[in-house]
């Protein structure tokens, strides 16, 4: 696996000598136990896996070196647009909305449809029916009364047969004004 250069103040000695531990003792990564820690009065279990994934990892290292290589560039990162004061003045709103995943033989597969919701073909006779927009509720629980509207619109677009697969949300950004910036 890929080792990646992130910075020593993303890494702690402590979780480092534990994780190299766990992997000498489990090469296959197959023991899902804990690790116990015992420090006398205080008693920690760090579930087999734990600190940075992957992707984090990577995108702290591909963050770290643009900046390297960028010394005369302004660098913007994503997670830090939330808390950068360049960015403070921008009207965002957490807006949350909902999709259904269908499954239909009769659905044209060749186009999308977008009056009052969206019909997009995903591939093997499934297509994305969307979407919601709630403003009050930024949780990503799913509710009856999105899938109901959603499958209302649905039947005010099309005839076709059609069976629900699945039912997410999600949150997005939005402008009050629906208008780009």
């Amino acid at each position: 696996m890929k080792q990646f250069n992130v910075p020593i103040i993303y890494r702690s000695p402590l979780i480092s000598a534990i994780k190299k531990f766990r992997k000498q003792q489990d090469k296959m990564k197959k023991d899902f136990t804990p690790t116990f820690l015992d420090l006398g009065p205080l008693q920690i279990y760090l579930a087999r896996h734990f600190g940075f994934c992957y992707g984090v990892e990577n995108a702290i290292e591909i963050a770290f070196r643009t900046v390297e290589e960028n010394p005369e560039k302004r660098i913007f990162l994503l997670s830090e647009m939330i808390h950068n004061p360049l960015f403070n003045h921008l009207p965002l709103d957490p807006t949350k909305g909902q999709i259904l995943t269908v499954k239909s033989d009769e659905i044209p597969q060749e186009e999308s449809i977008n009056r009052k919701c969206f019909v997009l073909p995903t591939g093997d006779h499934q297509f994305r029916v969307g979407a919601t927009y709630e403003w009050s509720d930024s949780s990503l629980n799913i509710t009856d009364e999105a899938k109901e509207l959603l499958e209302n619109d649905l039947k005010n677009l099309i005839t076709a047969k059609y069976e629900i697969a699945d039912q997410q949300a999600g949150v997005r950004p939005t402008v009050k004004d629906r208008r780009p910036i």
